[in-house]
């Protein structure tokens, strides 16, 4: 009862708003009926803050409770502009700040919401049909990853063509319940450094360089060693031997089992590069590029690495080889504990290569293209380097890196630095 009146409390205090003023005789019914996995109970989304609890605004009595998982079979993949639905669910990372484009998940599944705005006048009613109209930018509500909302919107299905489609909601929220996640601290690499293989390829590399010095002379050690530029049809004849599985196989990259139906995989995404990444220079570096089963890399597609948030029955998910579950939405990829460290030092390797610097050549890509906060999740730069370097240090360089770095080095001529110095992230951006 003491959190129902706080609710209250807080609503009339902050806002006095009416909420939707439509009329409500002429509004269609459902046969869906509200569902205890929408709660907002610690029991069922963890611990809340509900002392920072606020409803942004009143509830539309008509609208029906619905789990995120009803709302979609009950639409299939037609949209459904009669009936006014309200679900609650965990933020995942929003991609759009001025519209307001995340995952919300709750125990039933997740949904893309593709259009969310402050007022419930976003929501007209007209000749027997909801519409939705943004208008309010994304930022103004103060949503997070992590947090826990309530929205009421109106079900679509956005069809692409010859690719299926995505189950889609668009509305207002009704209830914040914020969970005050964190931000992400960075990590230090404090684990020994592999055993050094790499003869003299440092040697110009001074002890005392930090910051962007220390890039800088990594950057042009790249350039300098990086002689041979692989085809991109003939990697999986390399694959044999950089990601060898049982002796006759491939190893898929994202789960640690045997690859069948093959796929080359830009673990920096081609359409997160600014289409930069073809099937040259960085679009076939074997030290990026990595076998992948096709359905997998499909799952994956072009979402962002980073933490997953929300119960994890409602998302989907593939079993890691060895590991745990591998759990992602539409929009975030949060990958198995033991390749996060892999992944990390990946893109660590792909930004240093290859954005351009004075005097490079066409080649390489600009800082405005590459940037961390386009391929991990957290959206600013600062948290998206301590992402990656608290991966770095959480999964420390594996036998199975190193192995790799040195069959690369052999056939490229370069080698990845975060493998055989992983303090150098902590040099570099620490």
């Amino acid at each position: 009862m003491k959190k129902k009146l706080l609710f209250l409390f807080v609503g009339a205090l902050s806002l006095g708003v009416s909420g939707c003023t439509l009329g409500t005789d002429e509004r269609s019914t459902t046969s869906i009926k509200p569902t205890s996995s929408t709660s907002t109970s610690e029991e069922d989304e963890g611990e809340i803050d509900w002392a920072g609890a606020l409803i942004i605004n009143e509830q539309n009595p008509n609208a029906v409770e619905s789990s995120i998982k009803q709302v979609i079979q009950h639409n299939g993949t037609t949209d459904n502009k009669t009936v006014l639905y309200r679900i609650a669910g965990t933020v995942e990372y929003p991609t759009d700040y001025s519209y307001g484009n995340f995952d919300l998940v709750d125990k039933t599944g997740n949904i893309n919401v593709y259009g969310l705005s402050k007022l419930s006048s976003s929501i007209t009613y007209s000749g027997g049909e909801y519409s939705f109209r943004n208008k309010a930018t994304f930022g103004s509500l103060n949503i997070k990853a992590g947090d826990l909302i309530e929205i009421e919107g109106i079900y679509k299905y956005y069809s692409y063509s010859g690719e299926g489609g995505v189950p889609e909601f668009q509305g207002y929220p009704t209830k914040h319940l914020k969970k005050n996640i964190p931000a992400i601290e960075p990590v230090s690499y404090t684990q020994a450094e592999p055993t050094d293989q790499s003869g003299s390829y440092y040697s110009s590399i001074s002890s005392s360089l930090k910051g962007d010095s220390l890039l800088g002379e990594l950057h042009n050690l790249m350039t300098n060693t990086h002689q041979n530029f692989l085809d991109y049809y003939g990697l999986s004849s390399h694959f044999r031997y950089s990601d060898n599985y049982n002796g006759s196989y491939y190893r898929c990259f994202y789960s640690g089992s045997r690859c069948t139906q093959l796929s080359r995989e830009h673990v920096w995404a081609q359409s997160l590069s600014g289409g930069l990444f073809g099937k040259e220079y960085a679009g076939s570096d074997l030290h990026h590029i990595r076998p992948c089963n096709e359905d997998i890399n499909s799952e994956r597609s072009n979402a962002l690495f980073g933490i997953v948030y929300g119960p994890k029955s409602g998302m989907n998910s593939f079993a890691y080889e060895g590991g745990d579950k591998v759990y992602y939405t539409r929009g975030v990829f949060e990958p198995d504990n033991s390749i996060k460290g892999d992944i990390a030092r990946i893109i660590m390797y792909v930004y240093l290569h290859y954005t351009k610097r004075s005097g490079d050549t066409q080649r390489y890509y600009s800082e405005s293209a590459l940037k961390f906060e386009n391929i991990m999740s957290p959206r600013t730069k600062i948290e998206a380097i301590n992402l990656l370097r608290k991966w770095n240090a959480e999964d420390p360089v594996s036998s199975a890196e190193i192995s790799r770095n040195n069959y690369v080095y052999s056939v490229q001529g370069n080698r990845n630095p975060f493998i055989d110095h992983p303090k150098y992230a902590d040099m570099i951006w620490g």
